[in-house]
């Protein structure tokens, strides 16, 4: 039974830190897209509406 409280600590264990990865990439992208929409400005990023 104690391979089986491993495995199970181990997956939560796994989990956590797929969360904290997945988390940490979402922040670093929105920070990302953030300062380049900022840099380029909305015509260079390519969001601008075509017909005004």
């Amino acid at each position: 039974m104690s391979s089986h409280s491993e495995n199970t600590k181990r997956i939560a264990k796994n989990t956590l830190m797929l969360y904290g990865r997945m988390l940490f990439s979402m922040v670093v992208s929105l920070y990302t897209s953030r300062v380049v929409l900022n840099t380029l400005g909305v015509e260079d990023y390519g969001i601008k509406a075509q017909y005004e």
